[in-house]
C-alpha cells in the first residue's frame, strides 16, 4: 500500500508503537497488497470516534518513512505512521510476518495498549475494511467498563 499500488480505499493494515497512559493504539501490517488502503482509510474515517474515547490511532509498517509519507498524502491519512524497517517490534513481541518477494512485512493485526501494556490483540484481521469498526465497538465497551 505504501508502494503506491492502491488507487482507492479498498485494501488494509497498520501497526503501533507504545502508547502513553490512558491511550491505546492500533497495530496492523501495511502491505503492498489488497487490504492496506481500505483498513487505513476506515481507521482514518473513525479517528474522531477513537479520539472521543481517548484512543490514539497509529500505524506502523516495514516500509520506509518516505513511502509512508507518499501513502499518507495520497489517502489523507492523518494519524501518525511509524516505520520499522528493521522489524524491531516483530523481534520484541513475536509479531507475525510474511514475505513478498524480497520484502519481509507485517501481517495485519491490531494491538490495543493501555498504560504501556497490551490489553487486546485482534488477529487475524479480515475483512480489513470493516475491521476498524470492530475495534471501535470493542474500545467503546472496554473504556466504558473501565470508567
Amino acid at each position: 500500500c505504501t508502494t503506491g499500488r492502491d488507487d482507492a480505499c479498498g485494501s488494509g493494515g497498520r501497526a503501533c508503537a507504545p502508547c502513553g497512559a490512558g491511550t491505546s493504539c492500533q497495530l496492523g501490517a501495511c502491505t503492498p497488497f489488497s487490504g492496506c488502503t481500505a483498513e487505513s482509510c476506515a481507521f482514518r474515517d473513525r479517528r474522531a470516534s477513537f479520539e472521543a474515547l481517548g484512543v490514539t490511532v497509529m500505524g506502523l509498517s516495514a516500509q520506509p518513512t518516505d513511502a509512508q509519507k507518499v501513502f499518507a498524502a495520497r489517502k489523507d491519512i492523518t494519524f501518525p505512521l511509524l516505520s520499522d524497517t528493521d522489524l524491531k517490534l516483530s523481534n520484541e513481541l513475536g509479531l507475525p510476518l510474511f514475505s513478498a518477494g524480497d520484502l519481509r512485512l507485517y501481517k495485519r493485526l491490531t494491538l490495543v495498549a493501555e498504560s504501556g501494556r497490551i490489553v487486546k490483540v485482534f488477529y487475524p484481521v479480515f475483512p480489513p475494511d470493516t475491521h476498524p469498526a470492530e475495534v471501535l465497538t470493542w474500545a467503546q465497551h472496554y473504556f466504558k467498563v473501565g470508567e
